[in-house]
């Protein structure tokens, strides 16, 4: 589609759905621009037609399928959030690619405005880090647990307990002075603390455990509601597992 006649978005909505000042959002666009990226039109900013259709980017979304994929199998393996056991994403996935990225997408931008209310006055880079930490320490398993499930969780084998800073960094691909800098940040609001050496999500402060629980709460949400649209729009189908193409 030409860039024309596609639909653009402007600078202060990204900037509103991120939970980023405007001139932040700005100056990332224009670069994004000068880089050939994205187009600007009179209506906003358009990914470029040539970047959509070149091999870096359908790389991506290959790899984003294949994420949408273990995260569906995942659920579906557990009976959570509306998905059935049994129930896969539906092969070739690679025909309803756009609508299964846009349906994603607007679900990990509105799990990024949830995390955001943790602790609203921290940047975003740092909430990304924050919630690596999250899921690296398994802290969502321990809200209120002690332990993780033993049953059908253990199929998963989810995470326990603190981690060091290298791990973080090497899952969240950034470096360790970074990622060290950031959870010095988290450190010092009280999200964070040292266990041994290592990084843990701050459980035992029970106001902090709360907002946590809202948290999850609002997540679990967000996922069936997902679900439900991924159900509805044709991307889950109840199938039997089998290999996984895209194309």
């Amino acid at each position: 589609m030409p860039n024309a006649l596609r639909r653009p978005v402007n600078a202060i909505s990204i900037a509103m759905s991120l939970g980023v000042p405007r001139e932040s959002a700005r100056t990332k666009l224009a670069g994004l621009v000068e880089r050939g990226v994205l187009a600007r039109t009179d209506g906003g900013f358009v990914l470029r037609a040539e970047v959509s259709q070149s091999k870096p980017f359908k790389s991506a979304m290959e790899a984003f399928l294949l994420a949408t994929v273990e995260f569906v199998d995942g659920l579906a393996m557990l009976n959570a959030c509306g998905a059935r056991d049994g129930d896969r994403v539906v092969t070739p996935a690679w025909p309803v690619a756009g609508l299964a990225t846009r349906l994603m997408t607007a679900h990990v931008l509105k799990g990024i405005q949830h995390a955001r209310s943790l602790k609203p006055e921290i940047s975003l880079t740092t909430h990304y880090v924050l919630l690596w930490l999250s899921h690296l320490t398994g802290s969502a398993l321990r809200v209120g647990h002690g332990e993780p499930d033993a049953g059908r969780l253990a199929l998963l084998n989810p995470p326990f307990g603190p981690v060091s800073v290298i791990e973080v960094a090497k899952a969240a691909r950034m470096d360790d002075e970074t990622v060290r800098r950031h959870l010095g940040q988290l450190e010092k609001t009280g999200l964070v603390i040292r266990v041994a050496g290592k990084r843990d999500i701050n459980l035992p402060d029970r106001t902090l455990v709360a907002n946590w629980l809202d948290f999850q709460s609002r997540t679990i949400l967000g996922t069936q509601q997902l679900v439900r649209k991924l159900y509805v729009a044709g991307v889950i189908v109840d199938r039997p597992s089998e290999t996984i193409r895209l194309f």
